[in-house]
């Protein structure tokens, strides 16, 4: 969820745009330290996050 708030935020269009912006060693360390993950290595795929929110509203309209 993290990630979408931080794309809407930085004006991002899409999330392709998204992934190719965030995917960059430096955005990768700080992103990591913001989230308390120092050992984050790569960024989720868009196709990931947009599977992830799919899959919770279908769960959440079951509900």
């Amino acid at each position: 969820m993290m990630m979408v708030i931080l794309k809407n935020a930085c004006n991002l269009k899409s999330m392709r745009e998204m992934t190719n912006e965030f995917n960059k060693e430096e955005c990768i360390k700080n992103l990591g330290k913001l989230l308390g993950n120092e050992d984050l290595e790569e960024l989720p795929h868009y196709d990931t996050i947009n599977d992830f929110f799919r899959q919770n509203l279908k769960e959440s309209e079951s509900i």
